[in-house]
């Protein structure tokens, strides 16, 4: 007798997947169900040694009409049987980070995975509101997003309360709210979850049924809503369906922060209180109408009294206001390190960039060359993140319009320095032929290693791959 659900994930088989061994396939790769030929969940009624249990008594009949349309197809809710309780209503809402592009941003983690800072600033909020009403859980794809997450709700001494895991750790589990970010800006793993497309494919669609189906009352879905505006299968075409038809909330992440207004109609008590709460959590700094981010900036960097560390790719007029106040940390003992782009990248090999470079390199700060540097991140003696679009030292205010994030919190600080593998690249290598310091590079392949250049003398001196190659999954 085999009982189970074969549309939940099965096992990670990293290393194993790709054997082209026959024995592999059939007794490792092949599932249980496979080989009592349940494939598709038709299957289930076609197969006369197969007794389907269709009707779900967990959740609500919104949340099960989206786990239907997206992967189960023949769910039925349980009040169809005679003496049964209802579960009333799941609530289902959809947190549109599309309208805060700088914090919706998908990095690669280092060693593996995916995380944006979106889901961390939303998730800690989300949980924090609904703890008082039992536990919640705080799911995601990714290893990489969901120690980012962790860290964030240590911060907030919200570990007891909260799980939070992968999807695949969060198997078997439920919770009366879920947080399920997705990491998602409508090209990744869930979006792409389709059925008959190969293995890959078929665990992203499983990792959505998965992630939603673990919430009793309350689901939040926390997503790039410009991936679901223009789905035309798969898991977001299903969101966009519940939109439509009045099951799913559409909640817009720049109206919690403040950044814009909320969409009109009636007020929506739930959103007003995680705004209060996302606003007392998250300091947002809007350069374009406000002006106010070099005044942060200022302040950070005056308080400061052990460390900083900077990431500003390019350099330019604004070093003129921020060099001065590096020096004057240097001079108090921060240590101060900064990653930068090399000369040679076209815009810093400009006049206005090669002008500010003198005063920099004389302020004291250690200064880190690395080619593919983008990233615009200031963290302030190991607790303050500053995290955005604005390049530090090259912004002029009123040029463009950027927004800056500032969040308070040590584990977090310390989790975000570790993903950026900060101290193994923070003190330039010397070169050992001319014993300049080299620059970090990164090379063009999925694993993207880092590797320590020197141009002159072609000399190359790879650093060791961050941590094993672990799973994307737990």
């Amino acid at each position: 007798m085999l009982f189970g659900d074969f549309l939940q994930l099965g096992p990670v088989l990293e290393g194993i997947k790709d054997d082209p061994s026959p024995a592999v396939a059939k007794w490792i790769l092949a599932t249980c169900f496979s080989h009592a030929g349940i494939n598709v969940p038709r299957d289930t009624e076609l197969n006369g040694s197969c007794v389907a249990l269709l009707h779900q008594f967990r959740f609500g009949p919104a949340l099960r009409q989206l786990a239907n349309s997206a992967i189960y197809k023949v769910l039925r809710d349980a009040h169809e049987l005679p003496g049964v309780n209802v579960q009333p209503q799941t609530e289902i809402v959809l947190v549109d980070v599309s309208m805060v592009p700088d914090l919706a941003t998908i990095r690669a983690g280092s060693a593996s995975g995916k995380w944006w800072m979106a889901g961390v600033v939303l998730s800690r909020a989300l949980a924090e509101l609904h703890v008082p009403d039992g536990p919640v859980g705080v799911v995601t794809p990714y290893n990489v997003q969901f120690e980012a997450i962790l860290a964030a709700l240590r911060d907030r001494d919200m570990v007891a309360g909260t799980a939070v895991g992968t999807v695949h750790s969060f198997q078997g589990r439920e919770y009366p709210t879920v947080v399920f970010d997705l990491v998602d800006d409508g090209r990744g793993w869930v979006e792409q979850g389709r059925r008959d497309q190969g293995p890959w494919k078929y665990d992203g669609l499983k990792m959505f049924g998965v992630g939603i189906t673990r919430a009793r009352s309350r689901l939040y879905l926390i997503v790039d809503g410009r991936g679901v505006r223009g789905a035309s299968a798969g898991p977001f075409r299903e969101l966009r369906r519940g939109v439509e038809r009045g099951e799913i909330r559409w909640w817009s992440a720049a109206a919690m922060l403040g950044m814009d207004e909320p969409a009109p109609g009636p007020v929506d008590e739930t959103f007003t209180e995680v705004s209060r709460l996302l606003q007392q959590l998250v300091t947002v700094t809007d350069v374009h109408d406000e002006h106010t981010f070099g005044r942060e900036l200022e302040r950070h960097l005056t308080a400061s009294r052990d460390s900083v560390w900077m990431w500003s790719p390019w350099i330019a007029n604004r070093a003129r206001q921020v060099v001065p106040l590096i020096h004057a940390a240097v001079e108090r003992g921060v240590d101060v390190r900064l990653f930068m782009r090399p000369d040679e990248d076209r815009l810093m090999a400009r006049d206005w960039a090669q002008r500010q470079l003198p005063a920099l390199l004389a302020s004291g700060v250690t200064v880190i060359r690395s080619d593919q540097e983008h990233r615009k991140i200031v963290v302030i003696d190991g607790q303050v993140v500053l995290l955005g679009s604005l390049n530090a030292l090259s912004n002029t205010p009123g040029t463009s319009r950027e927004t800056m994030i500032t969040m308070d919190g040590r584990a977090f600080a310390a989790r975000l320095l570790a993903e950026l593998r900060a101290e193994e690249i923070g003190t330039p290598r010397p070169c050992s032929s001319c014993r300049k310091p080299m620059d970090v590079r990164r090379r063009q392949s999925k694993a993207a290693d880092l590797y320590w250049h020197c141009r002159p003398c072609k000399v190359q001196v790879p650093l060791p791959r961050a941590g094993h190659a672990r799973s994307t999954r737990r």
